[in-house]
């Protein structure tokens, strides 16, 4: 058995075509993370990531999971907090959409706060990744100005190549306009 600690920061897109052909996710290259702290134990039977924890500007996340090599079964969980809405958030996207995704982005040019959840599993050979996403708030441009959305409820699920609301409470607030919806 093997258990280590980790203090570093990570680049966990770098080398990721070459290195990891089979992953079901890569992370963004531009998703960086600093101030990373790691506990990883390893025997013959399991990898677990006993805890992790890092840093992204304001944002953290924290992470633990376990992956048993001989049965190929695995879970995950990742919580980030406090963590800034960036261009790496379209990376999360299905191919297809992203070059639409990046032009929608230069032309809003949003900024924003949010936290979510990720939780991957992985059995009987296929991974299953799922992100529940709650913006605290996001402003982008709009024809008539600067508009700013302060989410009071709610949140977004991610599920496959789809995006559900559930519940979601949203005050838009445009140069002294506010509207509810």
């Amino acid at each position: 058995r093997t258990c280590g600690s980790l203090l570093a920061a990570s680049e966990p897109g770098r080398g990721a075509e070459d290195d990891a052909g089979d992953v079901d996710l890569i992370w963004p290259r531009e998703l960086k993370i600093d101030s990373v702290r790691a506990v990883l134990s390893v025997d013959d039977e399991a990898v677990k990531l006993q805890s992790f924890s890092g840093r992204r500007g304001l944002g953290f996340v924290t992470a633990d999971g376990t992956y048993d090599l001989e049965s190929s079964v695995g879970s995950g969980m990742a919580r980030f907090r406090e963590f800034a809405v960036e261009q790496y958030l379209l990376d999360f996207l299905p191919a297809g959409s992203r070059a639409d995704a990046r032009d929608l982005w230069v032309r809003w040019n949003p900024l924003g706060s949010f936290d979510a959840t990720l939780n991957w599993t992985r059995e009987d050979g296929a991974s299953d990744i799922t992100v529940d996403a709650r913006p605290a708030w996001i402003a982008f441009d709009t024809g008539v100005g600067r508009t700013r959305a302060d989410v009071d409820r709610g949140v977004f699920r991610l599920r496959d190549d789809a995006i559900f609301c559930d519940d979601l409470a949203i005050q838009f607030h445009t140069e002294g306009l506010a509207v509810e919806r």
